[in-house]
């Protein structure tokens, strides 16, 4: 239900409840992530009881964001941009899980945000900073990471379909390419294919794909 909605809208408007989806925050263990210098981590180091418990960042949805979501192996970002991904992702947990699961904040996507989880201070990640904020902070990376991988597995795509793809910005509709490609696999007229698969976006993928 994350992505079905979006696979004919903007990679950015997919990329976001994808990869923040509750699932995923369960199953990369992000809900578990804190910010080393957040508030939550700095009053456990007040108590020595509680030093040495769970906590502190975890990089693993960082890493499958840039590696599978996005950019890909060799697509540029290096271990500095995981690990301030990791930190902008800080907060984001599962609604009423843990006892820091209290002082969370309901999220539109079903996830919850915990302010007291999030690393402070601004990020720079790929060379772009990304000014101070608590939710927001990771919403804004994910509309600027671009998509260099989101077609590169369609084996029916041309070579210039395929590099098309892979230069769109988050900001740029799939219609088009989407379109093009089908009709050319399908024999179909660019302008039909268009018109019956993205009909004011009222049909959802798999009924165009079903027709066919």
């Amino acid at each position: 239900m994350a992505i079905r909605p979006h696979v004919l809208g903007r990679f950015s408007d997919m990329l976001k409840p994808a990869a923040l989806h509750p699932a995923m925050l369960l199953y990369l263990d992000q809900f578990q992530s804190t910010g080393p210098l957040s508030p939550f981590q700095q009053r456990r180091r007040r108590r020595p009881a509680q030093a040495g418990g769970r906590g502190g960042l975890n990089e693993n949805l960082a890493r499958e964001f840039l590696e599978l979501h996005t950019l890909g192996v060799g697509g540029g970002y290096t271990q500095a941009d995981v690990t301030e991904l990791a930190r902008a992702l800080t907060g984001w947990t599962i609604p009423g899980i843990g006892r820091i699961g209290r002082f969370s904040e309901d999220q539109t996507n079903g996830a919850a945000f915990v302010a007291l989880a999030h690393e402070p201070g601004a990020r720079m990640i790929l060379r772009r900073r990304y000014a101070a904020g608590g939710p927001e902070q990771a919403l804004v990376v994910g509309g600027n990471v671009r998509g260099e991988r989101v077609v590169a597995d369609w084996p029916w795509l041309t070579p210039g379909q395929l590099h098309q793809g892979r230069d769109l910005a988050p900001t740029i509709a799939l219609e088009s390419v989407l379109a093009g490609a089908v009709a050319e696999h399908l024999g179909l007229d660019p302008v039909v294919a268009m018109a019956r698969f993205c009909p004011g976006r009222t049909t959802r993928p798999l009924a165009g794909i079903v027709r066919a």
